[in-house]
């Protein structure tokens, strides 16, 4: 998350051109993520691959064969064990540091359901891409300081919404998907008060249920299933503000990002630039019924 102002008019403009590459980015991704189904579509009946080769790996069970410990009853030896294991595989010695940093870490039983997912989640991965979200969370998830004039998390807040996910689902295996929503919708954690956060407590759990639902229609229909959507794709997919991406980046950027911005987005204006999970579900109801063929 962290973004440094530009100190110098070179270092200004060199960030204007970088926003400008990044919207032009964003826009593609987005086009990409709305265009994924049809081409996914078309190649499919091309290749003849059936349905259930498609889905295979993610309807994959998770593994437990890789989790050990040696005192059930002590939650303490539970979740040391569970991030030991974490720690001995290269960078994801950082996702551990990181995750027992946030405030919510103890030692009761959520802590104990969250880091198994977790932990599950790394480590029974054969998707690279899980492997790139979990560095991406690492290298952008904590908030800059230096970028607000208002007091910012100091932990790293995409974690934390992962953490928020992983207390209140199982993650399937590879699941980029809950990775996702997480690197998303850290922003308004970031942005936001307590009011803010609960609100993307429970709509992050919301949209990710949500996805799985569609994945399922979209099974039983026939058609490429949104689980099995590039990394990128499902990071505009979890997208629900209000605005074209691109834009409301930018915007949002300008207005809540920058050391001389001083007011955080209430609770009204989250509730206004986002689109809840109700109309999302009608949206669904409405291009099934109309548009997309049984």
């Amino acid at each position: 998350m962290g973004c440094n102002m530009p100190k110098t008019m070179d270092e200004g403009i060199s960030r204007r051109r970088f926003l400008k590459y990044i919207g032009a980015a964003i826009v593609a991704a987005t086009g990409a993520g709305i265009g994924y189904n049809l081409y996914t579509k078309n190649k499919r009946e091309e290749t003849s691959v059936p349905i259930q080769t498609l889905t295979q790996q993610t309807e994959t069970e998770i593994k437990t064969s890789t989790i050990v410990t040696s005192e059930p009853n002590s939650n303490a030896i539970k979740i040391e064990n569970y991030l030991k294991l974490l720690k001995s595989k290269g960078y994801h010695a950082d996702l551990a540091e990181a995750w027992m940093y946030l405030p919510e870490f103890d030692y009761n039983e959520s802590t104990v359901r969250a880091t198994e997912e977790f932990t599950r989640l790394f480590l029974d991965s054969d998707n690279p891409e899980v492997e790139e979200a979990g560095e991406l969370i690492i290298k952008g998830g904590t908030p800059s300081k230096e970028d607000f004039s208002y007091k910012v998390p100091d932990w790293n807040i995409e974690l934390q919404v992962l953490r928020w996910l992983a207390e209140q689902n199982e993650f399937k295996r590879n699941d980029t998907l809950a990775q996702a929503i997480a690197m998303v919708n850290g922003l308004w954690v970031t942005i936001g008060d307590d009011q803010i956060r609960k609100a993307v407590y429970k709509d992050t759990n919301d949209l990710l249920n949500f996805f799985r639902e569609t994945n399922e229609i979209q099974k039983t229909k026939g058609y490429y299933q949104l689980e099995n959507y590039p990394l990128e794709a499902k990071v505009c997919l979890a997208w629900t503000g209000s605005e074209n991406i691109a834009y409301y980046v930018m915007d949002i950027l300008n207005r809540y990002y920058t050391r001389g911005t001083r007011e955080k987005i209430s609770n009204d204006n989250y509730s206004r630039i986002t689109v809840n999970i109700e109309t999302l579900k009608e949206m669904r109801e409405f291009v099934f019924n109309k548009w997309v063929k049984k």
